[in-house]
Order: structure tokens, then C-alpha cells, then sequence
């Protein structure tokens, strides 16, 4: 949990998140890290740095992603999981 941008978890995050689920869903598991960067001076983070992989029962990685969103409308992330 941080402070978001009011539309911040509704777009590109919550697409993000779905991928997550989508993958849990298929078996997998997802290993991630969410890095909060860039903060100002009340201590709001400007940005969220995000790597994840996601591995079959094998250990094979079947997808992975790392990318950095700013907290702030607009931001792209195109989903991965079908």
C-alpha cells in the first residue's frame, strides 16, 4: 500500500495486477518486486519500479517483465495474459 494518484490503480497498475491473477490462475507462480522511487517532500512516492517472473512447476519462467510507472494518470502497461 502507498498514496496513489486518484486514477493511478485503475488503469495501467490494475492491468498489472490482473496479469498476476491470470498467471496464479494458470498455475503458476509469480515472483515480484515493487520498488517505490522518486519521493517528495510530504514523503509521496513519484514512481513504482516493477519486476516480476512467473514460473511453471518445472522452475521454467514462462513470462517476465520489468518496468517503472509514474504516480500519475496516463501510464501504459499492455496486457501480457490472455
Amino acid at each position: 500500500m502507498f498514496p496513489q494518484e486518484g486514477n493511478f490503480n485503475l488503469s495501467a497498475y490494475k492491468t498489472l495486477g490482473n496479469d498476476y491473477s491470470r498467471l496464479i490462475d494458470k498455475g503458476y507462480s509469480v515472483d515480484f518486486s515493487h520498488t517505490l522511487g522518486n519521493f517528495d517532500v510530504a514523503g509521496r512516492p513519484g514512481s513504482l519500479s516493477v519486476v516480476y517472473r512467473a514460473v511453471d512447476q518445472q522452475g521454467v519462467i514462462v513470462d517476465s517483465w520489468s518496468g517503472k510507472f509514474l504516480n500519475q494518470p496516463g501510464q501504459v502497461y499492455a496486457r501480457r495474459v490472455h
